[in-house]
């Protein structure tokens, strides 16, 4: 039986249970129990990344995350955060949402850099205006970009969030998502002024965020994007970020399209990083595992091997709307071998 029919089954039986005994009102103000009990025998949950359907989630996000739910999918990734509104709804009203639809989120994708997107010490930033770098909205930067000097390799780091906007920012949103039951936080779009030489400075500053985080009984992971995973003479970025930053500090979130457009053999790299690679991407070029470009199952047996937490799907290249996108692709991944049991 595989996982998608087990949920279905168990909800099912489980609901019907509690409606022999409390009548139905009861029973549909138990769903999130009833889904709970029903996956608590589960291997491996599939999660989803909810960029994935993003503009169903402005549009109406309590009805998505119960269609979610009912797909087969359990836990969620966010990645909303802005003003201190999740999705548009307070951080309370999106995780009531996410518990009456019965998924856990697990973990939640933040920005924060400074005003011209490289680290500084507190005192050069006091009184700059910081920005929030999204996704959806971030500016092409032309030319040379000014540098700070590199912090030096293992220097302490020094919490200044009282002077420093950022700091205090990233004090705040660690806090709301740590409410929201976050187990990590993850850094997607690392800064376009990542290079070679501004590496120490970078490995600086997400050191810094990762002890704010691991404070709050959370992980952080870096995730990065073909740029940052593209060699150059045999050495990619993220290698080099990789060696910068402490291992028990820092973690990592893979994404299998990225990899595949940087030319990086996924299950080699799980091997290289295993223990320090928590969160896993799966992301084809549409519906997953239809582009026939990307090994789906070996990728997600050797993650499970190699300690993966978390699986998520994401779908960013749609031949369909985004939900018959993600049903699909959880539907062709439960068939998988890796996810049956």
């Amino acid at each position: 039986m595989d996982r998608l029919t087990f949920f279905k089954q168990g909800l099912s039986s489980a609901i019907d249970a509690v409606n022999a005994v409390v009548g139905f009102k009861k029973a549909v103000n138990s769903l999130t129990e009833a889904v709970g009990e029903a996956l608590s025998d589960i291997k491996n949950d599939i999660g989803l990344y909810m960029r994935s359907i993003e503009s169903d989630m402005y549009g109406g996000a309590k009805g998505s995350l119960l269609d979610v739910a009912r797909m087969g999918y359990t836990t969620i990734e966010t990645d909303s955060y802005f003003g201190g509104r999740i999705y548009d709804l307070k951080p309370e009203d999106f995780r009531r949402a996410a518990d009456e639809a019965g998924l856990k989120i697990t973990s939640a994708h933040l920005r924060k850099f400074y005003d011209n997107d490289l680290p500084q010490p507190a005192e050069e930033t006091a009184g700059k205006e910081a920005v929030e770098m999204n996704d959806s909205a971030v500016p092409e930067k032309e030319g040379a970009m000014r540098q700070t000097a590199p912090a030096a390799k293992g220097a302490a780091a020094t919490d200044t969030s009282a002077e420093d906007p950022v700091m205090k920012w990233w004090d705040e949103a660690l806090d709301t998502h740590r409410k929201l039951g976050c187990r990590y936080i993850v850094i997607s779009r690392l800064p376009d002024a990542l290079t070679a030489e501004t590496a120490d400075s970078y490995a600086d500053y997400f050191t810094r965020i990762a002890e704010k985080v691991r404070q709050r009984e959370m992980q952080l992971c870096l995730h990065p994007s073909r740029r940052e995973l593209t060699a150059t003479d045999g050495v990619s970025l993220f290698d080099t970020m990789a060696a910068r930053m402490p291992e028990g500090k820092v973690w990592f979130e893979l994404d299998t399209r990225e990899a595949h457009e940087a030319g990086i053999d996924m299950v080699s790299m799980l091997r290289h990083y295993k223990g320090r690679v928590l969160l896993l991407h799966l992301h084809d070029f549409g519906i997953a595992t239809e582009s026939g470009l990307i090994d789906f199952d070996k990728i997600i047996a050797e993650a499970i091997a190699a300690g993966v937490k978390d699986i998520f799907v994401e779908v960013r290249s749609y031949t369909l709307p985004p939900k018959n996108c993600i049903e699909r692709s959880i539907y062709n991944l439960e068939s998988l071998p890796s996810l049956r049991y």
